[in-house]
């Protein structure tokens, strides 16, 4: 997902969270996890479609999953606030 991301030749954004949705469900249900920068890449596509509440959530569970994700999602966090968002 991240891949066709940055390419910009893969699905569609809103394609791509429901395939990331989809993969957080399918792992919620079971004593799986995440991989790291699961939860931040959603994040990032929720705030590129304008969903800047879940994207604020998604980055929360990365750093719940990740402590050593903090400093990354506090500087993402950080450039939303100082852009007014």
């Amino acid at each position: 997902q991240v891949y066709s991301y940055l390419k910009s030749d893969g699905p569609a954004q809103e394609e791509q969270i429901l395939e990331l949705e989809k993969g957080v469900q399918q792992t919620a249900g079971k004593d799986a996890h995440l991989p790291p920068g699961y939860q931040a890449h959603l994040g990032l596509l929720y705030l590129n479609t304008g969903r800047t509440n879940q994207a604020l959530a998604a980055w929360e569970q990365e750093k719940k999953q990740f402590p050593e994700s903090a400093p990354y999602i506090d500087y993402l966090v950080g450039n939303l606030k100082k852009n007014g968002i």
